[in-house]
């Protein structure tokens, strides 16, 4: 098994880096404690592959460990099997390889632990908290956590609603992983790619959390394969809202300018164009099916889970000040 306590101790280091510098927690209403937790396979009967909790005032991030070594395994078999997808014809040295594999496995895990942390931050524990009798509470990633529960009263009996969490805590995600990215850019270019513009290097990043949502994606219930009674979206769903906001923040933020793809008027489009090649790559969808589902789930997310969380009252939880979290 991988030694993911230290692969867990740098997953530890980028969280602290990310979440929890001075520029974030300067926002937070109140003092918030959040620990971090790897849980051993079978303790607490630990079924989520990662989850947030609330006891009491506090908090934790919780991730299983046997995730941690299927996540890493799955980086060691996508850097050796899909390295033509990423690279055409070149050959890597076994260096570059090893890189490689822990980009793919370092990006997938702090996306899903920013992910957590948005939950928290953005106030679905403390609303959930409002609705039930239960003490404790908890947000499941990807795993359908109503359906598991042995508490009916720890959830919300919304799936709606539950997805709209989710794609919210998606969403915010999404822009601290973006700060990742372009903490990481340079030097991926120069150890695996070496161009002069960096729309190669934003096309690979994609690309890496596309195959992260195909994963988590194959990971769900085969029982629960109805969006409509699950409480959690699609990965085209997240990998939409992934794409309007990483691109709504590189096109509106002007320190990010000279990170942005090159000669690239529409980055929604962009990213949009890479979401399409994935697609073909990937799926066993035509080209027609794939541009009519992303037409359908960019205007569910534009026009409809804005309103949903509006209706919900979540903003009345808000753990942080001003407009991270506005959908």
């Amino acid at each position: 098994m991988t030694d993911y306590l230290l692969l867990f101790e740098k997953v530890k280091q980028d969280f602290r880096l990310y979440a929890q510098n001075y520029e974030v927690t300067k926002y937070y209403k109140r003092p918030i404690n959040i620990d971090i937790l790897v849980i051993s396979v079978g303790q607490d009967s630990f079924k989520p592959i990662a989850r947030a909790k609330k006891f009491g005032n506090s908090y934790e991030i919780q991730i299983s460990a046997d995730f941690i070594d299927r996540l890493y395994k799955y980086a060691e078999k996508i850097s050796h099997e899909k390295l033509d997808f990423f690279f055409g014809t070149k050959e890597l040295k076994q260096n570059q390889k090893e890189y490689f594999k822990d980009i793919l496995f370092f990006t997938w895990i702090n996306f899903i632990m920013f992910h957590e942390w948005s939950h928290i931050i953005a106030g679905h524990l403390d609303y959930k908290a409002s609705k039930s009798s239960s003490e404790n509470h908890d947000n499941s990633f990807w795993i359908d956590n109503y359906q598991e529960s042995q508490n009916n009263d720890d959830v919300i009996k919304n799936p709606e609603l539950n997805r709209a969490l989710e794609l919210e805590a998606d969403s915010k995600a999404s822009l601290f992983i973006l700060s990742y990215i372009i903490n990481n850019m340079t030097l991926y270019n120069d150890i695996l790619l070496r161009e002069i513009n960096v729309n190669n290097v934003w096309s690979h990043f994609y690309y890496i959390l596309s195959i992260l949502f195909n994963f988590l994606e194959d990971m769900r219930p085969k029982n629960s394969n109805s969006e409509l009674s699950s409480t959690h979206p699609s990965s085209l769903k997240r990998l939409v809202t992934m794409t309007m906001f990483i691109s709504g923040e590189l096109e509106t933020r002007e320190m990010l300018k000279e990170f942005r793809p090159v000669n690239e008027k529409n980055l929604n489009e962009f990213f949009t164009k890479h979401d399409y090649i994935f697609q073909l790559n990937f799926s066993n969808k035509s080209q027609d099916e794939i541009c009519a589902e992303q037409v359908v789930e960019a205007n569910y997310i534009a026009k409809k889970v804005g309103k949903i969380l509006k209706n919900s009252g979540i903003s009345d939880y808000r753990l942080i000040n001003g407009k991270l979290f506005q959908f």
